[in-house]
């Protein structure tokens, strides 16, 4: 009978060595987490320590930048100014143009309040001095009041301006802020000597 090559080939004999040796490479694959588990925990654990670290992070970032963005600047009214002074008379005014008497703002919002001057002297160089005189005082509740002012003296064959501004900071709803101008200019050729000119205005905070 020719050699005929079995389909299955008897399996040999093993040491008891070898067997504890396949009992535990068995007992590895049945439960990989035995080899693989505690480095995934461990991993895992600091994955999401960095992710609630970073997540309370923005949160303060968060709050933080809210209030930062909320207060602002609003401007609450342009004003102005003017006194001139010629060879014959003097003049003085002073106007204003409010954003709105009523003023939508937000809790701990500026109020920018403008007040732009200007003056001329058109009489013939040198001539007697004339004093040019500019004052803005702005009151809001239970604090010192705020002014801002300008002054310029001319002796003929002159002009200027000036930008004068006040902020009312950390501003609230329901309270108002009160404008008060003055224009002035003094001279001996002015009657009445001084001229001047007033105006005021008060703007509701809501």
């Amino acid at each position: 009978m020719d050699d005929v090559t079995p389909l299955f080939h008897a399996r040999p004999k093993i040491g008891q060595s070898d067997e504890r040796a396949l009992k535990y490479s068995a007992t590895n694959i049945a439960a990989p987490d035995r080899l693989f588990g505690g480095e995934e925990r461990i991993l895992e654990t600091k994955f999401r320590r960095t992710v609630g670290a970073v997540c309370l992070g923005l949160a303060v970032a968060c709050l933080v930048l809210a209030g930062v963005v909320r207060a602002a600047d609003v401007y609450g009214a342009f004003t102005f100014g003017t006194t001139t002074i010629t060879s014959s008379s003097c003049a003085a005014d002073a106007y204003g143009v409010l954003s709105s008497q009523q003023l939508n703002i937000n809790n701990g919002d500026n109020v920018l309040i403008d007040y732009n001057v200007s003056w001329s002297d058109t009489r013939t160089s040198p001539a007697t001095s004339a004093s040019h005189y500019f004052n803005m005082t702005v009151s809001y509740p239970l604090r010192t009041d705020q002014w801002a002012s300008h002054a310029a003296v001319t002796t003929g064959s002159s002009s200027g301006s000036q930008g004068l501004q006040i902020s009312v900071t950390n501003v609230a709803e329901g309270n108002s802020i009160t404008i008060a101008l003055l224009a002035m200019v003094t001279s001996a050729g002015c009657s009445p000597n001084p001229t001047s000119d007033t105006a005021s205005g008060t703007i509701l905070l809501i």
